[in-house]
């Protein structure tokens, strides 16, 4: 069932299996090759209550999927001084006013570790929030309140909040890998 739900998504788009799983779970009408299809493949067999089973899936590996409703998107900004749209799984560096910020996060142990002019300011540990998330019954595809994947975090002269949008990986004995995590992050610097 998962590799025919991927390629009716690859090649028919989701439109093609709405009228059988729903619209809010087949998501917004469109198409993809590759890792779209295999995302949103996983997203509505982890919304039905299934496992997704990949060809390449090592044995024991579950596959998560959070997303946000971010129609009803709301991030407080008070007393942050940036905003970045970033993908959390992909380093990135930006400037921010004389500074230059690194965002990186280990894919395995989903450590988000953000650098200010190459000194590590801070850590947010995602894993354990992503536990909590999975044990009130996220990762099923169907889209969150956007404020339960809201996480904060403060370290040497920073302070974060981070919002994902996106998050889509496995998981296997409580070790992840991580291919996207789209994120709004707020900083502020003291």
């Amino acid at each position: 069932m998962s590799g025919a739900l991927e390629y009716l998504i690859e090649t028919h788009g989701t439109a093609s299996i709405a009228a059988v799983v729903g619209a809010e779970l087949a998501g917004e009408p469109q198409r993809g090759p590759g890792r779209f299809a295999t995302d949103r493949a996983a997203a509505v067999m982890s919304g039905l209550g299934l496992d997704y089973v990949s060809g390449w899936q090592a044995g024991g590996e579950r596959q998560l999927y959070f997303t946000a409703k971010t129609d009803s998107l709301a991030l407080g900004v008070s007393g942050y001084a940036y905003l970045l749209e970033t993908d959390l799984a992909r380093p990135s560096t930006v400037r921010a006013g004389e500074d230059t910020i690194t965002l990186s996060m280990d894919t395995v142990t989903l450590v988000v570790t953000l650098s200010r002019n190459g000194r590590e300011a801070m850590r947010l540990d995602l894993a354990s929030e992503m536990a909590r998330l999975a044990e009130a019954g996220g990762g099923s595809g169907v889209p969150l309140p956007p404020e339960r994947l809201v996480f904060e975090a403060a370290g040497e002269g920073a302070a974060a909040r981070v919002q994902l949008r996106t998050l889509s990986g496995t998981e296997s004995a409580g070790r992840y890998r991580v291919r996207l995590a789209r994120a709004l992050v707020l900083l502020r610097f003291d």
